[in-house]
């Protein structure tokens, strides 16, 4: 593996990604808590077969 240097070009994406990410962040801290009361999710325990049937399963050492 070796470094080099970012050019110009590349460095100003990098710092405006960065810098992007925390204007979003700044955003998100004002969006009320109650507006996402609205959304309503099935949170049901799944069985072991949808357990190991879900996409996540494939990362999990214990399904493989």
């Amino acid at each position: 593996m070796r470094c080099t240097p970012l050019s110009w070009n590349y460095f100003f994406v990098c710092l405006g990604i960065g810098f992007g990410s925390l204007i979003n962040g700044v955003i998100i801290k004002f969006i009320p808590a109650r507006w996402f009361e609205r959304l309503n999710f099935k949170e049901e325990k799944m069985s072991d077969e949808e357990e190991a049937e879900a996409f996540t399963s494939k990362f999990r050492k214990s399904y493989r």
